[in-house]
């Protein structure tokens, strides 16, 4: 089944049950763009092979990719946590191709790259770049970042309303179409984005962030601790004095929100393919009010 009228999909879970959701125009299956919430999956792969000791999380870039000197000052780290000051590539993507570049292009753009924008570690931007760059070290030690996705995250968790969108054009089941916008020269490109997922898979999902179902506590203590705004990828904030995490992703037609309160085992989620919460700002305001129902 398509969806193609405005439709959005909102649920709370505590500890893994359902408090509450609510569809309008879809249902419980129907899997969404959630553009940038496909960050902390890609983190999530990241700290899986750390924990696989295939990698280190202060291991410098250059010892994974073919890229410039300038890629042995920044670790992996860095790229998790939005510090590498890697630049970016989409604007060069965007002037160049009338086709749909692949990851190897954008790999090209930013080996093409002369200098960082400023001295990793020194300051906190947020990075597409960034996020590409892991996405492409885990095909670099595993062969393929889908497949990894797929098989460690997706399966594991029981997730049969998730995939990885990227060059090979999968078909998606009971898809959301962009209700305003569902096209962009960029769709293929992935780490940074390119996952569709369910209200409902994205509750298991958020359940690994408090649990020990993939990665160990000091993995999971790491990415949610930062001096700056962001964890890996996770804002950070306080509500009711207890920490919460949350991502926006904004991306063609879409808007989503996803948030955690760790402590609680408490999350919610928002999904939509249309722009009516435009800003983050808006999306924050609906779940912050549902979630204080519920802490």
């Amino acid at each position: 089944m398509k969806y193609k009228k405005p439709c959005s999909a909102i649920i709370v879970t505590k500890n893994g049950k359902i408090l509450y959701e609510k569809y309008i125009n879809c249902d419980m299956f129907t899997q969404f763009r959630v553009a940038s919430l496909t960050k902390p999956f890609t983190a999530m792969a990241i700290m899986m092979l750390a924990q696989d000791n295939k990698l280190k999380l202060d291991d410098s870039l250059s010892k994974y990719l073919n890229l410039p000197k300038w890629s042995k000052q920044i670790s992996i780290r860095n790229l998790l946590n939005h510090t590498s000051g890697v630049p970016d590539y989409e604007q060069v993507l965007y002037k160049t191709f009338k086709s749909p570049p692949k990851m190897q292009d954008a790999l090209d753009v930013i080996r093409s790259q002369q200098i960082l924008l400023f001295k990793p570690g020194e300051k906190q931007q947020y990075s597409e770049s960034g996020y590409v760059l892991l996405a492409l070290v885990v095909q670099k030690l595993t062969g393929s970042y889908a497949s990894f996705l797929k098989e460690r995250i997706f399966d594991t968790l029981k997730m049969r309303d998730t995939t990885l969108f990227d060059e090979t054009n999968q078909k998606i089941r009971n898809r959301a179409y962009g209700y305003k916008k569902d096209y962009d020269l960029l769709n293929l490109i992935v780490g940074n984005e390119g996952i569709y997922s369910s209200a409902r898979d994205l509750s298991k999902w958020s359940q690994v962030w408090y649990s020990k179902k993939l990665v160990n506590k000091d993995l999971l203590d790491q990415s949610l601790s930062s001096k700056f705004e962001r964890g890996f990828s996770w804002k950070l904030n306080s509500i009711a004095n207890k920490l919460i995490i949350y991502h926006g992703g904004s991306w063609v037609g879409f808007r989503s929100i996803m948030a955690i309160v760790p402590s609680q085992k408490l999350s919610i989620i928002f999904l939509s393919n249309n722009t009516e919460f435009d800003t983050e700002s808006q999306r924050l305001f609906i779940i912050f009010n549902l979630l204080c129902k519920y802490i």
